[in-house]
């Protein structure tokens, strides 16, 4: 009988389940400037988390640090910048995000 269900059993151990939305994302879009970076925070439950967001723009170099509380609702924007420099200026961005529970995602755009 144990024999019967085993390949049940482990179908369902072994099917990747879908990895939960990051709660703060990179986005970037065309803008007048050149690019317009932003980190948009969004929840179905409530949550603390703490980001680093690391822009490096031809030979200049940003981070960003901070906190945040989301509670759920619409998307709220943590950070937005602008990247200038004209066409053919390379940039890379990269945001890593700790929730109070210890996970970490990370998100990378590039102009790569």
């Amino acid at each position: 009988m144990f024999a019967t269900f085993l390949p049940l059993l482990l179908a369902q151990v072994m099917t990747p389940q879908p990895e939960a939305a990051a709660p703060l994302r990179l986005e970037a879009r065309p803008s007048a400037q050149g690019v317009e970076l932003t980190v948009v925070g969004q929840s179905e439950t409530p949550l603390s988390a703490s980001y680093k967001l690391a822009v490096t723009a031809g030979s200049n170099r940003s981070q960003q640090s901070g906190n945040v509380e989301l509670r759920p609702g619409a998307p709220v924007t943590m950070v937005r910048l602008n990247l200038g420099g004209g066409e053919g200026t390379t940039w890379d961005a990269h945001l890593e995000v700790t929730l109070a529970d210890g996970r970490v995602y990370s998100d990378r755009q590039s102009s790569r």
